[in-house]
């Protein structure tokens, strides 16, 4: 997230939501095998409900 003046607090908000929007649902991570984090987050959980 780049540092820079916001308008207002809200507006800091929304922008900070669409940073971890983009951070977590569509930017692969080296560390994950270029997999995003939501990837393995819902992968894992679906296969936990399989087994319970």
């Amino acid at each position: 997230m780049k540092l820079k003046a916001y308008e207002s607090i809200s507006h800091a908000r929304k922008e900070r939501k669409k940073y971890f929007e983009r951070y977590n649902t569509y930017r692969p991570h080296q560390g994950l095998n270029y997999r995003t984090p939501d990837e393995i987050y819902y992968g894992t959980l679906s296969k936990i409900k399989d087994v319970v």
